[in-house]
């Protein structure tokens, strides 16, 4: 508090903050510290240009981070907490870095959208490297979808959603495939 002595810390999970004239965070991370259950912050249209100091990479509850609309012109993906599973930075100078979004992949490793779309698996790979992607697959148990030939359809032209059936299961799954070009002993 104001006298010094450590406040009590809250159980406050969302904070929204948007259209605030907000331009430094740095003075906020003190509060925010102060939220350790936080897992929404909405701070877009604001005059925000900076996130280092704000202290968010410490708030390991946060999981969406809407940071649209504001003046941050370089993101240090370090200073961003690595558990977030939704990160908005559009209207963002910091937006139109091409690799930017790479990077934010690279150490946000459970995000799955980015700036309103969704972070692909062909995206995390490029990020991460086949080593690290499969690893974080089989931990996170990421669903693969496989996409199978509906019988006597295989060679007809048509849309892929027409002509294939889609089958879901997770990386942890036994998957057993019977060819039709497998030799019966």
């Amino acid at each position: 508090g104001a006298d010094g002595a450590p406040r009590p810390t809250s159980a406050l999970r969302q904070i929204y903050l948007r259209h605030n004239a907000i331009g430094d965070l740095e003075s906020a991370a003190d509060e925010l510290q102060q939220h350790p259950a936080l897992e929404l912050l909405a701070l877009s249209h604001n005059n925000i240009s900076t996130i280092a100091g704000a202290g968010l990479s410490a708030l390991r509850s946060l999981r969406v981070l809407d940071l649209s609309h504001n003046a941050i012109e370089h993101l240090d993906p370090a200073d961003l907490p690595p558990a977030l599973t939704m990160l908005d930075l559009r209207g963002n100078p910091c937006a139109r870095e091409s690799l930017a979004r790479g990077s934010l992949v690279e150490h946000c490793v459970s995000l799955r959208e980015l700036d309103g779309a969704a972070v692909t698996a062909q995206e995390r790979r490029a990020a991460l490297g086949d080593e690290r992607f499969e690893s974080w697959q089989r931990q996170h148990n990421q669903p693969v979808v496989l996409y199978v030939p509906l019988h006597g359809e295989e060679d007809k032209p048509s849309e892929p959603e027409r002509c294939t059936r889609a089958i879901r299961f997770f990386a942890g799954d036994d998957l057993w495939v019977r060819s039709p070009f497998t030799r019966r002993s």
